[in-house]
């Protein structure tokens, strides 16, 4: 079994928008009220509170609070259970304390045994049935498998006020084996060019960088600025902030719609496909080009393209990077220079080779 994840636009109509949005209020509301209990109970007498306690106590919550009564009780208890993965991150090290939710019209709530038929699409396709809401439009522009089965489904709403369900469903399919490698490519990543590619066959292209953020820049910066100027809690400021998160959100999706057309490409066109592992968080503090790196995506398409090609049973993986910039692709001579970003020819004083920088790192 493996599992695979549709992510689908939802068209809820007002009065179905006004239970969603209650949802996601109270998702916020019941997260801040048990990590309140967590952190009172533990500063007041150094006591753990257990996921199983909130449960409990979530039972007798709902007989009186009608917002959670409201909501299907698995999706409360999802949240209990997230808040409790929080904490196991906390203790072990991999993320901060848990915070303290403010107010935001953006938020999601899950689904979490929605097998059991409490999320379901109708026969047509053109409504999801979510438990406590009813049916609710959706436009599913990608097939389902005929032997999938719904595991999960997250509603979520979007800052730019768009609503999406996320449904990951578990699918029969056979495990491919390993693709033998007959074609394989590195590649190099960078900011003009995007990428560039250097393949088994002695092909070079270079992908150049589609730079959204950078072309998009002049506008949210009106925006930001319309945005800042309107007084706090009136309807212009909504409208203004909801100008705003859409232009961000169409950003986020050409970037994604690139990343993921660059990536079905490597994986239709090579069994191997290696990357250069950089690290973004480092090259990032350079403030001069940290706009740039963000804007360009790399990890994003690594990503993509590493699951795309697993799913096929093809090779996806990422290389050290350092000093592949200064090594001569032919004779291995190190060319200290090359740390200047500014020299765009790799001319090696040893065996005579003279190409790009980006191809040569390649």
């Amino acid at each position: 079994m493996s599992k695979r994840a549709f992510h689908f636009r939802l068209y809820p109509p007002p009065e179905q928008e006004a239970i969603l949005l209650r949802h996601v209020e109270t998702a916020r509301r019941l997260w801040n009220d048990a990590l309140g209990q967590r952190k009172d109970c533990w500063e007041q007498h150094r006591l753990p509170t257990t996921l199983d306690e909130q449960k409990k106590e979530l039972t007798q919550i709902r007989h009186h609070n009608s917002f959670v009564g409201e909501m299907y009780a698995q999706c409360a208890q999802d949240i209990l259970l997230r808040l409790d993965r929080a904490f196991s991150a906390f203790f072990e090290g991999r993320a901060r304390y848990p915070r303290f939710k403010k107010y935001r019209e953006h938020g999601s709530f899950t689904y979490p045994q929605a097998y059991k038929g409490n999320v379901k699409l109708g026969a047509n396709q053109e409504k999801l049935y979510l438990s406590k809401v009813g049916y609710v439009p959706i436009v599913v522009h990608r097939d389902v498998p005929g032997n999938a089965v719904l595991n999960t489904c997250t509603v979520k709403r979007e800052p730019d006020g768009r609503w999406y369900a996320n449904l990951l469903y578990e699918v029969e399919e056979p495990k491919p084996g390993p693709v033998p490698i007959a074609k394989a490519v590195g590649i190099d990543s960078g900011l003009t060019p995007l990428l560039t590619t250097y393949d088994t066959e002695g092909r070079s292209v270079e992908v150049d960088a589609p730079r959204f953020y950078r072309k998009a820049e002049k506008r949210l910066k009106r925006l930001q600025h319309q945005f800042s100027k309107t007084e706090k809690g009136s309807k212009n400021r909504e409208k203004a902030r909801m100008r705003l998160a859409r232009q961000h959100a169409k950003v986020k999706h050409q970037r994604a719609d690139f990343a993921h057309k660059v990536s079905t490409g490597l994986v239709r066109n090579y069994d191997a496909i290696f990357f250069e592992d950089l690290n973004v968080a480092g090259m990032s503090q350079n403030h001069c080009l940290a706009k740039s790196i963000h804007d360009a995506a790399w990890t994003q398409t690594i990503a993509f393209t590493d699951y795309k090609a697993k799913r096929v049973g093809k090779t996806s993986d990422v290389v050290p990077a350092p000093y592949t910039s200064q090594d001569c692709s032919f004779c291995g001579t190190r060319h200290p220079e090359m740390r200047d970003l500014s020299i765009r020819i790799f001319q090696c004083r040893a065996c005579g080779n003279t190409t790009g920088r980006d191809k040569n790192a390649s």
